[in-house]
């Protein structure tokens, strides 16, 4: 399998790096902006849950901001202008994460900004971000320092918001993330999921774009075989948390290596604050006897906002258009 550098595994640096790591740090950006797209109004308490260290830099000096602190950024984000919108926007292969050692790691990005003020003028422009996340656990990290620069502007175009993307992939990342760590661990998915949550056809809707090894194919088989939950039937539908824990606790005796890149999500609002996705990830694996494995299919998700950390994941299904 030929893969571009944004697919790569992470590098085996030492014990503390795993492949979940890349989703991880990329849903602490997307919970990072989230911060400042929030509606006008919005409680954004939970949001700071494990987001800064409690020594955080913010150093953004384009628009004068030099804050120590998680006090400081929380008064900031209070102090915003009323009336003034803001919106980010990246394609996830232009983030880039890097291993500094010593459970630290860079985040870099280039993304492109628009802010509308309260009399509706837009300014945009191009920006970078640069950060430094320390991870105190599997798929956990914190904000260490949080920097940037803004680069030359761009004409103007209607505000868009990416509010609700931003808050939607944060919690996919974040369940890609563990996903991809093999830990077998599902004690950190409880804050992703919704108490009475489904998920239905996990790996049967899934296409092989892996050329058809006989190799691939039988190992495949044999996996969809063995996990929870694949057949699409009404018998293996994983149901509630402890179904997650049963079915996550399968992946390690599976698989050798394992990484999601996002790869085309499309929201649609539901009522009572929920939101119909439809997200394709690419698949990166590697089985226990070597094979290689390259999937790509979007899937249908069920998406709960309830103002906390992260949004609830209540049902996931095969994608139904063909």
């Amino acid at each position: 399998m030929v893969r571009t550098p944004y697919q790569q595994f992470v590098p085996k640096a030492d014990g503390t790096v795993d492949d979940g790591d890349f989703n991880a740090a990329c849903s602490m950006l997307y919970r990072w902006w989230c911060l400042f797209e929030a509606p006008e109004g919005s409680d954004t308490a939970a949001f700071f849950d494990g987001l800064l260290d409690e020594r955080v830099k913010v150093q953004l000096p384009d628009i004068v901001i030099d804050l120590t602190g998680t006090d400081a950024v929380k008064q900031m984000t209070a102090a915003l202008p009323a009336g003034t919108k803001r919106s980010h926007s990246v394609r996830d292969d232009d983030i880039q994460v890097s291993y500094l050692g010593d459970g630290l790691y860079r985040l870099q990005a280039r993304y492109t900004y628009q802010q509308q003020s309260a009399d509706g003028r837009v300014v945009s422009g191009h920006a970078d971000c640069d950060a430094v996340l320390r991870k105190y656990g599997r798929a956990r990290m914190s904000f260490t320092k949080i920097g940037g620069k803004r680069g030359a502007s761009v004409a103007p175009t209607e505000f868009e918001s990416s509010y609700r993307l931003h808050r939607i992939k944060a919690v996919l990342l974040q369940w890609q993330a563990h996903m991809d760590t093999l830990s077998g661990d599902s004690s950190g998915l409880r804050e992703l999921v919704m108490p009475e949550m489904e998920f239905h056809g996990l790996i049967a809707a899934k296409l092989d774009h892996s050329k058809a090894q006989a190799t691939v194919v039988t190992d495949f088989t044999e996996m969809k075989g063995m996990l929870a939950g694949t057949d699409g039937t009404e018998d293996t539908v994983i149901r509630g948390f402890d179904g997650v824990t049963k079915w996550f606790a399968t992946g390690p005796s599976l698989l050798k290596r394992n990484i999601h890149r996002a790869e085309e999500i499309k929201i649609t609002a539901l009522p009572d604050n929920r939101y119909h996705v439809v997200a394709q990830f690419g698949w990166f694996a590697e089985t226990l006897n070597g094979v290689e494995i390259e999937l790509h299919q979007p899937l249908e998700w069920v998406i709960v906002e309830r103002g906390e950390k992260y949004m609830r994941l209540e049902q996931l299904h095969p994608h139904s258009a063909r």
